[in-house]
């Protein structure tokens, strides 16, 4: 009975000890994560901005203008200043008709003409927006410093983000597939698809992207200002020289796209193995091929590298840089000895020898 009475005592003294008598450890680090380094208390992280009502809200409907909510499996007519669920899809069926769908303050989508679009389905309390592109044109107003990942517009073949400003698109059914117009009206853009990434698009930039419809080519034209593409150009093997060791990278290209410049990926399922065999190309203006590579996806052993022939410009550009380097290194006397000697052998050899050369030499000029 005494030993019973004990442990009911030590019991006792250890429910209601002080918590910093329990676990003083616990309690400072506690008090840690709450103050700053100075010792003052960190004030607590600001709510992200909420750009968007729960639902969208239909604020304009002219003309011939129908609906499709969730669940449905017939159009209605589209009613003013009722609020919609997300996932519906919209309609305008005449040239003349229009439609304006608000998400939130400055954030509307206007549909012209004979056009569609949907919104995607997601939870009530999810603070980001996407739509999908229907046929026809439509134009998207979102705020100017609208932060990156909260409004998106997909396509099958590519999906636009770090939208603000103004932005319009025009997409196009060209019976194997389609065609899409982008323009950046104001604000900026990014968008990216497999194997290429516009990083960034500014005001007055225009691309258009055609994709087949079994989304194995993708050609993308630029229509109006620069801005830069990267291409995927698959994994390459890198080895450390001095080490010994070797790693596995992805390799990107930064491709410049201007007005009539041009990017084309073809991609095809190979008869050996699953993974996709990607050719990616880049041509100018004029349409001279500029880059080439190959690829296996996932796979580094199967990558052909930079095979587009190098344009006569560049390889004198080339050589210039290297003869100026040779004699920044060298001097200039030592450095042009080499060429000077070159040319007194030439001279010695019989006419048949020099023919043979300038022939030899033809055959790698591309």
């Amino acid at each position: 009975m005494k030993r019973l009475l004990v442990a009911i005592a030590a019991l006792a003294l250890v429910q209601y000890a002080p918590a910093d008598d329990l676990d003083e450890d616990t309690a400072d680090a506690a008090d840690q994560e709450e103050t700053g380094e100075d010792g003052l208390p960190k004030p607590p992280p600001p709510p992200p901005p909420k750009y968007f009502t729960t639902l969208p809200v239909c604020t304009l409907a002219d003309g011939t203008v129908e609906v499709k909510i969730p669940g449905s499996a017939e159009w209605q007519a589209v009613e003013e200043k009722r609020f919609y669920p997300l996932g519906s899809l919209f309609r305008t069926l005449t040239q003349a008709s229009r439609l304006v769908v608000t998400f939130g303050k400055n954030s509307v989508v206007t549909l012209y003409g004979l056009s569609s679009f949907g919104t995607k389905a997601q939870p009530l309390d999810d603070m980001t927006r996407t739509i999908v592109l229907g046929e026809g044109e439509l134009k998207l107003q979102l705020p100017q410093n609208m932060k990156d990942g909260f409004f998106f517009v997909s396509t099958p073949g590519f999906k636009v983000g770090a939208l603000s400003g103004e932005s319009k698109y025009v997409r196009r059914m060209t019976g194997d597939g389609d065609e899409v117009r982008v323009k950046c009206s104001s604000g900026s853009m990014s968008i990216e698809g497999r194997h290429f990434n516009i990083l960034q698009m500014r005001a007055q930039n225009v691309v258009r992207i055609r994709m087949s419809q079994d989304l194995l080519f993708t050609c993308i034209t630029g229509m109006g200002g620069d801005y830069m593409c990267k291409l995927d150009q698959g994994l390459v093997e890198v080895k450390n020289y001095e080490t010994g060791v070797s790693t596995i990278e992805q390799k990107f290209l930064d491709w410049k796209i201007s007005p009539q410049t041009n990017v084309r990926i073809h991609r095809a399922v190979p008869k050996i193995g699953e993974k996709l065999a990607v050719t990616t190309m880049t041509f100018d203006a004029s349409g001279v091929l500029c880059n080439s590579c190959s690829f296996v996806e996932e796979r580094f052993e199967v990558n052909t590298g930079e095979t587009a022939p190098m344009a006569k410009e560049r390889k004198a550009e080339l050589a210039k840089k290297a003869q100026e380097a040779t004699e920044s290194v060298l001097g200039a006397d030592v450095a042009v000895q080499p060429a000077a000697e070159a040319s007194a052998e030439d001279e010695d050899k019989p006419a048949e020898e020099k023919t043979q050369s300038k022939s030899s030499d033809d055959d790698f000029d591309f």
